[in-house]
Protein backbone atom coordinates (compact mmCIF):
# COMPACT_ATOMS: atom_id res chain seq x y z
CA UNK A 1 0.00 0.00 0.00
CA UNK A 2 1.39 3.54 -0.88
CA UNK A 3 1.84 6.57 1.03
CA UNK A 4 0.07 8.37 -1.47
CA UNK A 5 -3.20 5.64 -1.22
CA UNK A 6 -3.11 5.89 2.72
CA UNK A 7 -3.12 9.77 1.98
CA UNK A 8 -6.19 9.99 0.16
CA UNK A 9 -7.87 7.58 2.69
CA UNK A 10 -7.18 9.61 5.85
CA UNK A 11 -8.45 12.50 3.44
CA UNK A 12 -11.74 10.88 2.78
CA UNK A 13 -12.40 10.13 6.22
CA UNK A 14 -11.41 13.76 7.27
CA UNK A 15 -13.77 15.33 4.26
CA UNK A 16 -16.33 12.99 5.30
CA UNK A 17 -16.50 13.42 9.10
CA UNK A 18 -14.47 16.26 9.99
CA UNK A 19 -16.73 19.43 11.25
CA UNK A 20 -15.16 22.94 10.32
CA UNK A 21 -15.51 23.75 14.45
CA UNK A 22 -12.75 20.51 15.26
CA UNK A 23 -9.36 23.07 15.93
CA UNK A 24 -6.66 21.82 13.24
CA UNK A 25 -9.01 20.06 10.82
CA UNK A 26 -9.82 22.82 8.86
CA UNK A 27 -7.22 22.83 6.48
CA UNK A 28 -6.84 18.64 6.23
CA UNK A 29 -9.86 18.54 5.11
CA UNK A 30 -9.95 21.51 2.29
CA UNK A 31 -6.30 20.22 0.77
CA UNK A 32 -6.75 19.31 -2.35
CA UNK A 33 -5.56 15.42 -2.93
CA UNK A 34 -4.13 16.15 -6.01
CA UNK A 35 -0.82 17.03 -4.30
CA UNK A 36 -0.57 13.26 -2.32
CA UNK A 37 0.95 12.62 -6.46
CA UNK A 38 3.97 13.71 -4.29
CA UNK A 39 5.55 11.39 -2.12
CA UNK A 40 6.41 13.53 0.88
CA UNK A 41 3.77 15.81 1.03
CA UNK A 42 1.62 12.74 0.95
CA UNK A 43 4.03 11.40 4.60
CA UNK A 44 3.33 15.08 5.23
CA UNK A 45 -0.63 15.20 4.89
CA UNK A 46 -0.90 11.61 6.94
CA UNK A 47 1.13 12.75 9.76
CA UNK A 48 -0.51 16.04 10.38
CA UNK A 49 -4.05 14.29 9.80
CA UNK A 50 -3.28 11.87 12.71
CA UNK A 51 -3.78 14.47 15.29
CA UNK A 52 -7.22 15.65 13.55
CA UNK A 53 -8.20 12.09 13.97
CA UNK A 54 -7.37 12.05 17.26
CA UNK A 55 -9.20 14.91 18.22
CA UNK A 56 -12.29 13.56 16.73
CA UNK A 57 -12.18 10.26 18.95
CA UNK A 58 -11.79 8.17 15.79
CA UNK A 59 -7.67 7.23 17.15
CA UNK A 60 -9.70 5.29 20.00
CA UNK A 61 -8.76 1.65 19.94
CA UNK A 62 -5.27 2.83 17.88
CA UNK A 63 -1.76 3.00 19.77
CA UNK A 64 -1.51 6.74 21.09
CA UNK A 65 -5.00 7.73 20.29
CA UNK A 66 -6.48 9.25 23.67
CA UNK A 67 -9.98 11.42 22.07
CA UNK A 68 -11.59 13.65 24.90
CA UNK A 69 -10.72 12.02 28.55
CA UNK A 70 -14.65 11.22 30.06
CA UNK A 71 -12.73 11.14 33.37
CA UNK A 72 -9.97 9.77 34.65
CA UNK A 73 -9.86 6.64 37.03
CA UNK A 74 -8.41 6.92 40.34
CA UNK A 75 -6.97 4.24 42.18
CA UNK A 76 -7.41 5.97 45.86
CA UNK A 77 -5.42 7.22 48.05
CA UNK A 78 -3.60 6.19 51.18
CA UNK A 79 -1.11 6.03 53.16
CA UNK A 80 0.30 2.92 53.66
CA UNK A 81 1.28 1.62 50.02
CA UNK A 82 -1.49 -1.32 49.03
CA UNK A 83 0.15 -4.82 48.10
CA UNK A 84 -0.44 -6.41 44.51
CA UNK A 85 0.15 -9.45 42.77
CA UNK A 86 0.48 -7.91 38.98
CA UNK A 87 0.23 -4.62 37.22
CA UNK A 88 -0.47 -4.32 33.46
CA UNK A 89 0.35 -0.80 32.33
CA UNK A 90 -1.75 0.12 28.96
CA UNK A 91 -1.93 3.18 26.37
CA UNK A 92 -3.52 5.38 29.34
CA UNK A 93 -4.68 3.55 31.65
CA UNK A 94 -3.48 0.73 34.38
CA UNK A 95 -4.61 -1.94 36.33
CA UNK A 96 -3.20 -4.27 38.74
CA UNK A 97 -4.32 -7.33 40.55
CA UNK A 98 -4.11 -6.94 44.52
CA UNK A 99 -3.36 -9.55 47.60
CA UNK A 100 -6.58 -10.30 47.19
CA UNK A 101 -7.00 -10.90 44.15
CA UNK A 102 -9.60 -8.10 43.19
CA UNK A 103 -8.79 -5.68 40.22
CA UNK A 104 -7.80 -2.36 40.21
CA UNK A 105 -7.63 0.12 37.75
CA UNK A 106 -6.83 3.99 36.97
CA UNK A 107 -5.93 6.61 34.51
CA UNK A 108 -7.72 7.25 31.14
CA UNK A 109 -11.54 5.75 30.96
CA UNK A 110 -12.81 7.25 27.78
CA UNK A 111 -14.29 3.56 26.92
CA UNK A 112 -14.74 1.97 30.13
CA UNK A 113 -10.96 0.51 30.17
CA UNK A 114 -10.88 1.09 33.87
CA UNK A 115 -13.42 0.05 34.86
CA UNK A 116 -12.77 -3.17 36.18
CA UNK A 117 -14.86 -5.69 37.05
CA UNK A 118 -15.61 -7.01 40.57
CA UNK A 119 -14.34 -10.78 41.22
CA UNK A 120 -11.85 -12.73 42.20
CA UNK A 121 -8.96 -12.94 38.85
CA UNK A 122 -5.64 -14.17 38.24
CA UNK A 123 -4.38 -12.43 35.75
CA UNK A 124 -4.93 -9.39 34.27
CA UNK A 125 -4.04 -7.60 30.48
CA UNK A 126 -4.01 -3.67 29.21
CA UNK A 127 -4.80 -2.64 25.61
CA UNK A 128 -4.54 0.70 24.13
CA UNK A 129 -8.06 1.29 25.30
CA UNK A 130 -9.64 -2.10 26.50
CA UNK A 131 -8.41 -4.49 28.92
CA UNK A 132 -8.76 -8.34 29.72
CA UNK A 133 -8.68 -10.55 32.61
CA UNK A 134 -8.87 -14.29 33.75
CA UNK A 135 -11.01 -14.67 36.76
CA UNK A 136 -10.40 -17.70 39.17
CA UNK A 137 -12.60 -19.87 37.29
CA UNK A 138 -9.99 -19.44 34.25
CA UNK A 139 -13.05 -17.76 31.85
CA UNK A 140 -11.87 -14.41 30.67
CA UNK A 141 -13.58 -11.34 30.80
CA UNK A 142 -12.88 -7.75 28.75
CA UNK A 143 -14.28 -4.61 29.48
CA UNK A 144 -13.15 -0.76 27.67
CA UNK A 145 -13.13 0.04 24.14
CA UNK A 146 -14.89 -2.36 21.23
CA UNK A 147 -14.95 0.17 18.36
CA UNK A 148 -12.40 1.35 15.82
CA UNK A 149 -13.05 4.45 13.26
CA UNK A 150 -15.48 3.04 11.45
CA UNK A 151 -17.28 0.00 12.91
CA UNK A 152 -16.35 -2.10 16.06
CA UNK A 153 -13.53 -4.52 15.89
CA UNK A 154 -14.88 -6.98 18.76
CA UNK A 155 -11.79 -6.68 20.71
CA UNK A 156 -14.04 -7.23 23.98
CA UNK A 157 -15.97 -10.44 22.80
CA UNK A 158 -13.98 -12.76 24.63
CA UNK A 159 -14.74 -16.28 24.12
CA UNK A 160 -16.45 -18.91 25.71
CA UNK A 161 -14.08 -21.95 27.69
CA UNK A 162 -11.37 -21.87 30.08
CA UNK A 163 -7.42 -20.19 29.72
CA UNK A 164 -4.36 -19.89 30.86
CA UNK A 165 -3.07 -16.90 29.58
CA UNK A 166 -4.70 -13.65 27.73
CA UNK A 167 -3.47 -10.62 25.98
CA UNK A 168 -4.26 -7.39 25.08
CA UNK A 169 -3.59 -5.61 21.81
CA UNK A 170 -5.08 -2.01 20.53
CA UNK A 171 -8.06 -3.79 18.07
CA UNK A 172 -7.62 -7.51 19.21
CA UNK A 173 -6.82 -9.91 22.12
CA UNK A 174 -5.41 -13.45 21.88
CA UNK A 175 -5.52 -15.95 24.66
CA UNK A 176 -4.04 -19.72 24.77
CA UNK A 177 -6.45 -22.34 26.22
CA UNK A 178 -5.29 -25.46 28.09
CA UNK A 179 -4.81 -27.50 25.61
CA UNK A 180 -2.07 -24.72 23.99
CA UNK A 181 -3.77 -23.63 21.08
CA UNK A 182 -4.04 -20.09 20.78
CA UNK A 183 -7.34 -18.40 20.50
CA UNK A 184 -7.70 -14.94 19.13
CA UNK A 185 -10.47 -11.87 18.49
CA UNK A 186 -10.87 -8.61 16.99
CA UNK A 187 -10.08 -6.89 14.46
CA UNK A 188 -12.54 -7.68 11.83
CA UNK A 189 -11.72 -8.48 8.49
CA UNK A 190 -12.25 -5.23 6.28
CA UNK A 191 -11.77 -2.96 8.93
CA UNK A 192 -10.08 -0.25 7.95
CA UNK A 193 -7.42 0.36 8.37
CA UNK A 194 -6.74 -2.79 11.97
CA UNK A 195 -6.62 -5.64 10.29
CA UNK A 196 -3.18 -6.73 9.30
CA UNK A 197 -3.78 -10.73 10.39
CA UNK A 198 -2.90 -9.63 13.92
CA UNK A 199 -5.56 -12.07 14.97
CA UNK A 200 -5.23 -14.81 12.76
CA UNK A 201 -3.25 -16.93 15.13
CA UNK A 202 -1.37 -20.22 13.85
CA UNK A 203 -1.90 -23.47 14.29
CA UNK A 204 0.30 -25.45 16.80
CA UNK A 205 0.91 -25.89 20.74
CA UNK A 206 2.62 -22.90 22.33
CA UNK A 207 3.88 -21.74 25.80
CA UNK A 208 2.66 -18.00 25.76
CA UNK A 209 1.51 -14.96 23.51
CA UNK A 210 1.74 -11.56 23.46
CA UNK A 211 -0.27 -8.77 21.08
CA UNK A 212 0.67 -5.63 19.98
CA UNK A 213 -1.43 -3.04 17.88
CA UNK A 214 -0.74 -4.82 14.83
CA UNK A 215 1.13 -7.90 14.97
CA UNK A 216 0.83 -10.62 18.12
CA UNK A 217 3.89 -12.79 18.71
CA UNK A 218 4.08 -16.09 20.51
CA UNK A 219 6.84 -19.45 21.82
CA UNK A 220 5.88 -22.09 20.63
CA UNK A 221 6.27 -26.06 22.54
CA UNK A 222 10.15 -26.32 21.03
CA UNK A 223 10.49 -22.82 22.04
CA UNK A 224 11.05 -20.88 18.83
CA UNK A 225 9.42 -17.44 18.29
CA UNK A 226 6.20 -16.95 15.75
CA UNK A 227 4.78 -13.70 15.06
CA UNK A 228 1.71 -12.65 12.69
CA UNK A 229 -0.04 -9.40 11.69
CA UNK A 230 1.61 -6.35 10.64
CA UNK A 231 1.52 -7.12 7.14
CA UNK A 232 3.84 -5.43 4.46
CA UNK A 233 2.19 -2.01 2.92
CA UNK A 234 0.03 -2.27 5.75
CA UNK A 235 -1.67 1.78 7.04
CA UNK A 236 0.90 1.94 9.51
CA UNK A 237 3.43 -0.18 7.50
CA UNK A 238 5.38 -3.03 8.42
CA UNK A 239 8.75 -2.36 10.69
CA UNK A 240 9.86 -5.51 10.61
CA UNK A 241 7.99 -6.51 14.06
CA UNK A 242 6.49 -9.20 13.22
CA UNK A 243 9.56 -11.06 11.57
CA UNK A 244 11.44 -12.89 14.87
CA UNK A 245 15.15 -13.92 15.00
CA UNK A 246 15.94 -17.73 14.83
CA UNK A 247 16.42 -19.23 17.95
CA UNK A 248 15.27 -20.95 21.33
CA UNK A 249 13.52 -18.29 23.82
CA UNK A 250 11.83 -17.94 27.36
CA UNK A 251 9.76 -14.85 26.79
CA UNK A 252 8.48 -12.92 24.30
CA UNK A 253 6.54 -9.24 24.32
CA UNK A 254 5.01 -7.19 21.16
CA UNK A 255 5.07 -3.40 21.29
CA UNK A 256 3.58 -0.90 19.04
CA UNK A 257 6.73 -1.64 16.25
CA UNK A 258 9.08 -3.49 17.34
CA UNK A 259 9.09 -6.52 19.36
CA UNK A 260 11.59 -8.24 22.09
CA UNK A 261 12.48 -11.78 23.88
CA UNK A 262 15.20 -13.24 26.22
CA UNK A 263 16.86 -16.01 25.14
CA UNK A 264 17.82 -19.07 26.98
CA UNK A 265 21.22 -17.25 27.90
CA UNK A 266 19.26 -14.29 29.71
CA UNK A 267 20.01 -11.84 27.15
CA UNK A 268 17.74 -10.16 25.24
CA UNK A 269 17.07 -9.44 21.63
CA UNK A 270 15.04 -6.96 20.00
CA UNK A 271 13.21 -6.99 16.48
CA UNK A 272 11.43 -4.15 14.33
CA UNK A 273 11.21 -0.18 14.67
CA UNK A 274 13.49 0.07 11.52
CA UNK A 275 14.44 3.48 10.53
CA UNK A 276 13.42 4.81 7.68
CA UNK A 277 10.30 2.58 7.37
CA UNK A 278 6.71 4.28 7.75
CA UNK A 279 5.34 7.56 8.82
CA UNK A 280 7.04 6.62 12.87
CA UNK A 281 10.63 7.19 14.26
CA UNK A 282 12.62 4.88 15.60
CA UNK A 283 13.75 5.80 18.94
CA UNK A 284 16.10 2.84 19.89
CA UNK A 285 13.35 0.77 21.63
CA UNK A 286 14.44 -2.32 19.79
CA UNK A 287 18.34 -1.62 20.82
CA UNK A 288 18.56 -3.49 24.26
CA UNK A 289 21.11 -3.48 26.28
CA UNK A 290 24.13 -6.30 27.13
CA UNK A 291 23.68 -7.72 30.50
CA UNK A 292 21.42 -10.69 31.99
CA UNK A 293 17.83 -10.11 32.14
CA UNK A 294 15.03 -11.99 33.92
CA UNK A 295 11.57 -10.32 32.17
CA UNK A 296 11.69 -8.25 29.16
CA UNK A 297 8.57 -5.89 28.25
CA UNK A 298 7.63 -3.55 25.14
CA UNK A 299 5.79 -0.83 25.33
CA UNK A 300 4.92 2.03 22.29
CA UNK A 301 8.29 3.04 21.31
CA UNK A 302 10.08 1.75 24.75
CA UNK A 303 11.17 -1.31 26.43
CA UNK A 304 11.73 -1.67 30.38
CA UNK A 305 13.64 -5.32 31.93
CA UNK A 306 14.42 -6.17 35.04
CA UNK A 307 18.36 -7.03 35.16
CA UNK A 308 19.82 -10.25 37.50
CA UNK A 309 20.19 -7.70 40.45
CA UNK A 310 16.39 -7.15 40.44
CA UNK A 311 16.91 -3.71 39.33
CA UNK A 312 15.10 -2.14 35.94
CA UNK A 313 16.69 -0.65 32.93
CA UNK A 314 14.49 1.11 30.29
CA UNK A 315 15.32 2.07 26.66
CA UNK A 316 13.92 4.03 23.71
CA UNK A 317 12.18 6.92 23.65
CA UNK A 318 11.80 9.24 26.66
CA UNK A 319 9.94 12.10 25.80
CA UNK A 320 7.71 12.14 29.08
CA UNK A 321 10.56 10.37 31.54
CA UNK A 322 9.00 6.33 30.63
CA UNK A 323 12.69 5.29 30.64
CA UNK A 324 13.72 6.89 33.78
CA UNK A 325 13.48 4.06 35.82
CA UNK A 326 13.33 4.20 39.59
CA UNK A 327 16.14 2.76 41.55
CA UNK A 328 15.49 -0.11 43.69
CA UNK A 329 14.57 -4.28 43.64
CA UNK A 330 11.53 -5.34 41.45
CA UNK A 331 9.80 -8.15 40.54
CA UNK A 332 7.93 -7.41 37.46
CA UNK A 333 7.21 -4.04 35.10
CA UNK A 334 5.70 -3.36 32.42
CA UNK A 335 5.31 -0.60 29.52
CA UNK A 336 2.56 1.20 28.10
CA UNK A 337 1.94 3.82 25.96
CA UNK A 338 3.89 6.40 27.20
CA UNK A 339 4.15 5.28 31.06
CA UNK A 340 6.05 2.41 32.79
CA UNK A 341 4.59 0.24 36.08
CA UNK A 342 6.73 -1.90 38.36
CA UNK A 343 6.31 -4.23 41.34
CA UNK A 344 8.87 -3.77 44.23
CA UNK A 345 10.14 -6.73 46.32
CA UNK A 346 7.66 -4.95 48.97
CA UNK A 347 4.62 -5.97 46.82
CA UNK A 348 4.17 -2.13 45.75
CA UNK A 349 3.27 -0.21 42.57
CA UNK A 350 5.68 2.19 41.25
CA UNK A 351 4.63 3.94 38.14
CA UNK A 352 6.76 6.59 35.76
CA UNK A 353 6.43 8.56 32.65
CA UNK A 354 3.44 10.22 30.69
CA UNK A 355 0.61 10.45 33.44
CA UNK A 356 -1.40 13.01 31.70
CA UNK A 357 -4.92 10.91 32.24
CA UNK A 358 -2.97 9.68 35.78
CA UNK A 359 -1.87 6.21 34.61
CA UNK A 360 1.29 6.68 36.46
CA UNK A 361 -0.52 7.28 39.57
CA UNK A 362 0.28 3.80 41.37
CA UNK A 363 -2.64 3.26 43.80
CA UNK A 364 -2.03 4.02 47.52
CA UNK A 365 0.63 5.99 46.65
CA UNK A 366 -1.36 9.51 45.55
Amino acid sequence: MSKQYVAVTVYKILRDHAPDSVEGCERNVKDEPDRFDDLSAAGAFTRGSINCLDKLGFLEGLPGGSSTDKGAQSPGTGTTPSTYKAVAAGGRHSCAIAADDTITCWGNNYSGQADAPNGKYKTVTTGNSHSCAIAADDTITCWGANRGILRGYGQTDAPDGKYKTVTAGSSHSCAIAFDDTITCWGAEAGVFPMNYGQADPPDGKYKTVTAGPFHSCAIAADDTITCWGAEAGSFFDNYGQADPPDGKYKTVTAGDRHSCAITFGDTITCWGAEAGRGFFDNYGQADPPGGKYKTVTAGANHSCAIAADDTITCWGNNEDGQTDAPGGKYKTVTAGGSHSCAIATDNTITCWGNNDHGQADAPGRN
